[in-house]
């Protein structure tokens, strides 16, 4: 018999081994094959055999449930075809097992916190990456996609998310404003990833999902404002030069505090 190298997926059947005999089949049993397992493979908590042969066909299957490939990737077993005369053919089978995606992704952290400046002025934000965030998953083969978790928290719909790679990316899709007392109190929602499990984004066995916390930085990006347009000042006419003729208060959104601008030029401010 020959070597045999079989890939085990989701059925129970791993493979078929064939011998050929060269007596005569119509002549008694000489040429009749039985297989049978020499060297088998034992489960480590049961005891129990993990493959079995069919001893007519020669159908390779498992015996128990459920084989992982995170954990033993390969086995090697030893079949024996016997002839209807007790003469024997062994060979080994190596069965090499396939991935498949039964494991559940893990995001890196439970919670990202960062601090990120303020959109600039009143338009709309550019797509500019704040954060990337990671997953982990222990099959082979992972695709994984993210996204903000809706009304998950303050602030989710000003967000959203990418993937690239195994990655995901998180950028601001609406106006972020340190001016505005709510949005300066920072944003705090949930962020999903998933494996594309069978089930996508409605199996739980597939996603996981974190916390994401975002603070505000102030940046100059509002011009300062006097509070009225015109003022009207007299001055006498013996005034001296540096008199303080009026105070005229400006503000700026940016700034906490009022900015008072002093007049000090003689003659009349229009």
């Amino acid at each position: 018999m020959l070597r045999h190298s079989i890939r085990a997926g989701w059925s129970n059947e791993v493979g078929v081994v064939a011998a050929w005999d060269a007596d005569d089949t119509s002549e008694g049993t000489n040429a009749k094959v039985i297989y049978s397992i020499e060297k088998n493979v034992i489960h480590e908590r049961t005891g129990e055999a993990i493959f079995r042969v069919n001893h007519q066909s020669g159908l390779i299957q498992t015996a128990l449930c459920c084989l992982d490939r995170e954990t033993t990737p390969e086995y090697h077993i030893q079949v024996v075809a016997t002839d209807g005369g007790g003469l024997k053919g062994t060979g080994t089978v190596v069965v090499r097992l396939a991935d498949v995606n039964d494991n559940s992704p893990r995001l890196a952290r439970q919670l990202w916190e960062l601090e990120v400046d303020e959109t600039w002025g009143k338009g709309p934000p550019n797509d500019t990456t704040i954060l990337e965030v990671s997953a982990a998953d222990g099959d082979t083969s992972n695709y994984f996609f993210y996204r903000v978790v809706e009304a998950s928290g303050w602030g989710w719909e000003h967000f959203s998310m990418r993937s690239v790679g195994a990655m995901g990316q998180l950028y601001a899709i609406k106006t972020l404003d340190y001016e505005n007392e709510t949005h300066r109190r920072g944003f705090k929602f949930m962020v999903e990833v998933t494996d594309r499990g069978r089930g996508g984004w409605t199996d739980p066995r597939h996603l996981d999902t974190a916390w994401v916390s975002v603070g505000l930085r102030d940046i100059n990006d509002n011009p300062p404002q006097f509070h009225r347009p015109h003022a009207h000042v007299t001055v006498r006419e013996d005034a001296v030069p540096g008199a303080l003729l009026a105070a005229l208060p400006a503000h700026d959104p940016d700034m906490v505090s009022v900015t008072n601008s002093s007049v000090t030029d003689l003659g009349s401010f229009l």
